[in-house]
């Protein structure tokens, strides 16, 4: 016996994965209404028509999903989507790792009364960078 509720939770992701791509969700979209709209930024994308549409066709657009699953697409989707992620998650660490430093050093200019650099590093990134250095960081 299979276990449809982990089939249900890989449709699911499918389906998610798929159609998080706004041109795979105009195709379907034309699929499913015999329209032939070619522009993802078109009206119909711009005034949510194609969410209410989901919304409401949800099981049928599951099922073409399905028959028109490809597996090897499906695999270059996935590793796609997690270096998007990967990348993403990476780019939130540095930025935070930045936010972090340039805190530091701006307390203890601060601390020390170095109002002209605090200034300075402000709005020179090569003097803030003199200023990472001093200070070791």
């Amino acid at each position: 016996m299979k276990d449809t509720n982990a089939q249900r939770n890989y449709k699911d992701t499918m389906f998610r994965m798929l159609f998080s791509e706004k041109r795979n969700l105009l195709s379907l979209y034309n699929a499913l209404n015999g329209t032939s709209y070619t522009d993802t930024d078109d009206y119909c994308i711009k005034n949510g028509i194609l969410e209410e549409f989901l919304s409401k066709n949800r099981a049928e657009a599951i099922e073409v999903s399905i028959f028109e699953y490809n597996e090897e697409q499906h695999i270059r989707n996935e590793k796609e989507f997690s270096y998007r992620e990967g990348h993403m998650s990476g780019l939130e660490q540095g930025i935070r790792q930045e936010k972090e430093r340039i805190t530091l050093l701006q307390k203890n200019l601060l601390q020390e009364n170095r109002m002209e650099d605090l200034r300075r590093s402000i709005e020179d990134e090569e003097y803030r960078e003199k200023l990472y250095t001093e200070y070791e960081m």
